[in-house]
């Protein structure tokens, strides 16, 4: 069974940066991340929950700074493993968990989430 499948993702993480000031901002250094993903794959069996495989390019956002706040635009390419499990009787609308990878032009990043939306 093949479908397309689109997705945005969130997130933000606090890092302890080398620091002689105090206060909390000070220390820390906050990275917002927003991730919209366009993927094609397909599904295995017939039943629910199902196992799905999709790949697909992927625009990542990254917003954050030490001294000033600064946004990176970067393309990637993403592949998933899910596992798709039906949140209504009709199939319409599926709660997934995957994990996967996002890959730079430099290095791959190991990802997991967990997600909503309908496919088609």
């Amino acid at each position: 069974n093949s479908c397309w499948q689109t997705s945005l993702r969130t997130g933000i993480k606090a890092e302890p940066i080398p620091s002689t000031n105090d206060g909390w901002f000070n220390t820390n250094m906050v990275t917002g991340s927003l991730m919209l993903d366009v993927m094609r794959g397909f599904t295995l069996g017939s039943k629910r929950p199902q196992l799905g495989f999709f790949a697909g390019p992927g625009l990542d956002v990254y917003i954050g700074g030490t001294e000033s706040i600064v946004a990176t635009v970067s393309p990637s390419l993403v592949t998933e493993i899910e596992v798709l499990i039906p949140l209504d009787n009709h199939d319409d609308n599926l709660l997934w968990l995957s994990g996967g990878h996002r890959i730079w032009l430099q290095r791959a990043t190991p990802m997991m989430s967990i997600g909503w939306g309908t496919q088609w």
